[in-house]
């Protein structure tokens, strides 16, 4: 009976990989998964930004002088 379960049962290093792969696999699909989020809020901060300093520069005229 011990030998079938010893030949039915995965070595521990197998087990250990098994693990392993699937520990990292969460955490990779954990960043991948936040990660778009995060581009997007980037993106839309550089999208303000550009879009202020679009409508700044069409209130200002070419031979205007802004500072002192």
């Amino acid at each position: 009976m011990a030998e079938d379960e010893a030949q039915l049962s995965p070595p521990e290093s197998l087990l250990q990989l098994i693990d392993n792969l699937a520990r990292f696999h969460r955490e990779h699909e954990e960043y991948y998964s936040q990660a778009p989020l995060r581009q997007a809020g980037e993106l839309q901060a550089w999208s303000r930004a550009l879009k202020t300093l679009a409508d700044r520069w069409s209130m200002v005229g070419v031979g205007q002088q802004t500072s002192a």
